[in-house]
This record gives C-alpha cells, structure tokens and sequence, in this order.
C-alpha cells in the first residue's frame, strides 16, 4: 500500500468541499452542515496548504494546513485531518499525520473536540509515536477553543516525497 500526499489543485477544491461535508456530517451528526467558511482561503493565502491524503492512487482524505495556532506564536496548525472510513485501521492516518509533519520543521499545533474520544485516542497515540513522546497537551477554554492542544516541534522536513 503507497499512502501519500498530493497537493490539492485549485480545480479539484469542489471535491474537497464534498470530502469536508462529508467529515463535518460525521463530526456534528448534522445531514446538512454549514460550509467550511475557511475553503477559499486555502487557495488565497501563501499560510495554507490543502491535500489530499492517497492510497495507491486513490483520495483517502485530506489534510489542511495553516498557521494558526493558539496555544504558542507561529508555526503549524494542522486544522483539519480526516480519512474516508473505508480507509481506516489500515495505518493510512498514521502515516498520512507522520507526512504532514515531516513537510515543515519548526512548532505545530493540533486540536480535537473535547468531546471527541476517538480523534483524541489516535492523535495522543500517533503523537507518542512521532515525538518519541516529546509533546505537550494544554487544555483551553477560551473564546476561540474548548478542548485540548497538543504542541511538539519537528527539527527539520523529512519527507519532500508530494506528488
């Protein structure tokens, strides 16, 4: 199985505007969920990175980059990480998170619903693994995130292998 990163062109932004109602369906429960009001931006500013998450070829998900952090000054934030279901328990996330850090060195962030146990059971696990448990997790309740943060750091971009 070859699980990668594909950037998202401009031209495909109506099948991530699909996969991203599909992954705020399952989030909030809602047949029709608002839309992703932060869309637009990814093609529109040099701070955001959309891609798509593949498995031998095939769209398995995405990953939405940005920088905007709250709980430390600059970095990564990974905003928005989902895997079609048919694709997990396969290692397909973990790898997929393993990549999406290696892209840019320096501070990351990443947040889970509160109430979300198994986002938060993958994210400390994969974090444990990629950090060699070398990462924080604060809990905010403020105006802008209630819920956890987990911040670590990567010393230097591993993997340059996007298609």
């Amino acid at each position: 199985m070859i699980i990668n990163l594909d950037i998202i062109p401009l031209e495909k932004k109506e099948d991530l505007r699909v996969m991203l109602k599909k992954y705020e369906q399952e989030l909030t429960g809602l047949a029709d969920p608002s839309e992703y009001k932060y869309l637009d931006s990814y093609w529109l500013k040099e701070t955001r990175h959309p891609y798509f998450i593949k498995v031998d070829g095939e769209v398995a998900g995405f990953a939405l980059v940005n920088q905007h952090c709250l709980v430390q000054d600059g970095g990564h934030n990974l905003a928005e990480f989902y895997v079609i279901p048919a694709f997990r328990k396969q290692g397909v996330g973990r790898t997929a998170a393993f990549q999406v850090f290696n892209l840019f060195c320096g501070n990351w962030e990443l947040r889970e619903l509160a109430d979300n146990s198994r986002a938060r059971v993958f994210w400390t696990n994969v974090l444990k693994d990629y950090t060699q448990n070398n990462f924080q997790e604060t809990v905010l309740d403020t105006d802008n995130w209630h819920g956890p943060v987990q911040t670590f750091t990567t010393d230097y971009v591993k993997y340059d292998g996007l298609s």
